[in-house]
């Protein structure tokens, strides 16, 4: 995803990512981290730019309420990860549409 973003040509200017919605691994919820390394850590929106921090280096806040819902609009009309067109940066914000919310 990162990779993603830093080809965009307004990716040095990104302070914040929202990454929208998320990709099931498997056809249950999992109960625990078992299997899967955490990666339920995506169904919390705040949690998102922790995690790509931890995987990554990369450094960014979490979305105000106000960049969310923008970010949530744009993914309405995006294709869904990893389709081309799935990440954008947009105002300062690097947006990753993992679902078409």
């Amino acid at each position: 995803m990162v990779g993603r973003l830093e080809a965009d040509p307004g990716f040095g200017k990104a302070t914040s990512l929202a990454i929208v919605g998320r990709k099931p691994t498997r056809p249950f919820a999992l109960n625990t981290m078992s299997g899967d390394m955490n990666s339920s850590a995506f169904g919390s929106a705040g949690s998102k730019p922790g995690l790509v921090e931890q995987a990554t280096g990369a450094r960014f806040l979490a979305p105000t309420d106000e960049e969310w819902q923008a970010a949530i609009a744009d993914c309405a009309r995006r294709p869904a990860w990893p389709a081309p067109g799935s990440v954008a940066v947009t105002d300062e914000r690097a947006i990753v549409c993992l679902s078409r919310r």
